[in-house]
């Protein structure tokens, strides 16, 4: 595709003397640049007819400070305004044979520099602005719905302080810390982690069956300066990795072109947790619970009791917890159960026997996952450690012949006492009034905390 630029000099000229007096912080470039057959799209907020001459556009752009580049269909002499540039879209940069894209320079506001013109997040303004973004305070439309709030954007970060697994996995994990380092309001979002997946190929109901997602959490909280808030991100649930015939190996079920076990376990998803250095709960978003043969774990849920498991037989069937407790207690000796999901309060009942998953951790024993059973942990069929409980309170996924493993949460995912019955997902918990949330929030595998400092 070839791209032709025409510049515009006496109609920046003309339009300089005449446009001067714009007070607030804008860009300050010598040209306007246009690109033939290429147009910005989904950001038009105003179309104008009969334009007969691009300039009519360009005078337009100038006259609405929200205007931050335009496209002009010259078969029908029309302009669309815009109020995003291609650098901060590049996404939505795309050939248009009708059309030609031109970018706003003079006296063009940055990107989130005032209330008319909100960014959506502060990684927009660095890409809109480039080099002369600065860390400073802007207006973002993400924070509130459909209500500007300024903000405290650090380049360096984007504005957004991310907490993850940092590359973790499995049961075990760390507590991180995030210390405010300023007296404001805060935008804390919290998100659970998936259950293990199922994979088999032969038996009843052979397929893929996928843990349960995460739950998503999240409110503005009013932090001083030098509080210190522990973090823990929750860790996606182990899969079923005890091979078929049960021999010594740790090679994978891929590996030796054989199937995993029709009927093992998979581990509960750990939930995620904001809480300050005297253990005030701030947040808390349930993790999924793990699938099982035939069935689905159960999504973490937005309110704060944990689910019941879900399964072939409602009678073999466990609770999950409610107002901070873990999972009910599983005392079912017959087949192997799973382990439940801890709660903020407590983790559930020690398992009958090491085929058995085993209970998620809570608050005092460093929200470690639940172990796998014995075949389905690593030596059986790998990788290891097999179908663990995710750090954050997971319980840990049977052996073959048994249940799933429950989330980690608020309160904890139950899990069933036989097999084909997936694990329930954790509960969430929001300390105010103007919580939000949503069952499932995460699309993702593993927790995630999101910190993001405004004014408001």
């Amino acid at each position: 595709m070839v791209v032709q630029e025409f510049f515009h000099l006496p109609v920046f000229l003309f339009l300089l003397a005449l446009l001067h007096s714009v007070s607030t912080q804008y860009n300050s470039d010598t040209r306007e640049v246009s690109i033939f057959g290429m147009m910005l799209q989904n950001h038009i907020f105003k179309t104008i007819t009969g334009a007969a001459l691009s300039d009519v556009c360009l005078l337009e752009c100038y006259r609405d400070v929200r205007c931050q580049s335009f496209n002009y269909v010259f078969t029908q002499d029309k302009c669309e305004l815009s109020d995003r540039t291609k650098e901060a879209r590049p996404e939505d940069f795309v050939p248009n044979s009708e059309r030609y894209y031109f970018r706003r320079d003079m006296k063009r506001a940055h990107l989130g520099a005032i209330p008319e013109l909100p960014a959506d997040s502060c990684k927009e303004i660095k890409s809109s602005e480039g080099g002369q973004a600065v860390s400073g305070k802007y207006w973002l439309n993400f924070i509130k719905p459909d209500t500007p709030v300024l903000a405290h954007c650090d380049m360096k970060t984007e504005g957004t302080f991310d907490l993850k697994t940092n590359g973790r996995s499995g049961r075990f994990g760390i507590k991180q810390t995030f210390t405010v380092t300023r007296t404001t309001c805060y935008l804390i979002r919290a998100w659970g982690a998936r259950g293990g997946t199922h994979s088999y190929n032969y038996g009843d109901s052979r397929g893929t069956y996928y843990g349960g997602k995460g739950a998503l959490k999240e409110n503005n909280f009013f932090l001083n300066n030098g509080t210190v808030l522990n973090i823990v991100v929750g860790q996606r649930g182990g899969d079923s990795v005890e091979v078929v015939g049960g021999q010594s190996t740790n090679k994978t079920a891929a590996q030796l072109g054989v199937s995993v076990e029709d009927n093992a376990g998979t581990g509960g998803g750990g939930g995620s947790f904001v809480y300050t250095e005297d253990n005030v709960l701030l947040l808390a978003a349930g993790g999924g619970g793990g699938a099982s043969g035939g069935y689905n774990g159960v999504d973490g849920q937005v309110g704060s009791n944990g689910t019941r498991s879900v399964g072939k037989a409602s009678s073999q069937a466990r609770n999950g917890g409610t107002d901070g407790q873990p999972g009910e207690c599983n005392s079912e000796g017959a087949s192997y159960h799973g382990g439940v999901g801890a709660g903020w309060l407590g983790q559930g009942c020690t398992r009958l026997g090491t085929s058995h998953g085993e209970r998620g951790g809570s608050l005092a024993q460093g929200w470690i996952g639940g172990r796998a059973g014995g075949m389905n942990s690593g030596n059986n069929g790998g990788p290891a450690p097999g179908a663990v409980g995710g750090f954050g309170g997971g319980g840990g996924g049977s052996e073959d012949n048994g249940a799933s493993g429950g989330g980690g949460g608020y309160s904890g995912g139950g899990s069933g006492t036989h097999s084909n019955q997936a694990g329930g997902g954790g509960g969430s918990f929001c300390s105010g009034q103007s919580c939000s949330g949503l069952t499932g929030g995460n699309s993702n595998d593993d927790g995630l905390v999101q910190i993001i400092e405004f004014l408001g």
